[in-house]
């Protein structure tokens, strides 16, 4: 199985966003730079991935907003909203997540090349350290995860921390430039 993990884009400042409406920070929308961009990220993305069976998204507006985008512009299937996608919650709880989804779709490893794709968005530092755990089953990040990057990790065998490997990581940037769309 393949993961697929995207950080939402660029939302709305913090503090100025606190300041005016005293909102919680999950409602925190995307600002207009952030949406603009993240068309151009999704068409890379759908340049990079293909077979998007499952598409997760944590529940705060900008990554479930960022989502949306995605699903418009690259044709990935509606996402659903998973709590284990929230900052605060530990890299076991997505993959318990990812094993009941396996398990549901009767998903089998296969080769490397008809591996289907997982793919959800969430926030850093949480992602960074998914990446992680997921990698070495280390609690602390292996680097950060930018707003509108993504990374393939691929699982051969369990779904289990340290397992995984990475396939590729790409800034916002580089999924822009590859979409050759204006």
């Amino acid at each position: 199985m393949r993961l697929l993990l995207i950080r939402h884009a660029i939302a709305q400042d913090r503090e100025a966003f606190r300041q005016r409406g005293g909102l919680e920070d999950g409602e925190r929308p995307l600002c207009d730079k952030g949406r603009a961009r993240m068309k151009k990220v999704a068409h890379g993305l759908r340049r990079y991935t293909a077979d998007v069976q499952n598409f997760a998204t944590s529940p705060y507006l900008r990554a479930v907003s960022t989502a949306r985008i995605v699903v418009k512009q690259a044709a990935f299937p509606q996402p659903i909203e998973v709590a284990a996608l929230l900052p605060d919650r530990h890299p076991r709880e997505f993959l318990a997540w990812l094993v009941k989804i396996r398990q549901n779709r009767q998903m089998s490893t296969g080769n490397r090349a008809t591996q289907p794709i997982i793919a959800a968005v969430g926030h850093e530092p949480h992602l960074s350290r998914l990446i992680a755990w997921c990698v070495a089953e280390r609690e602390a990040p292996l680097g950060e995860l930018k707003k509108g990057g993504a990374c393939l990790l691929r699982f051969d065998a369990e779904l289990v921390g340290g397992q995984a490997v990475i396939e590729w990581l790409l800034k916002a940037g580089q999924l822009r430039r590859s979409c050759r769309c204006r």
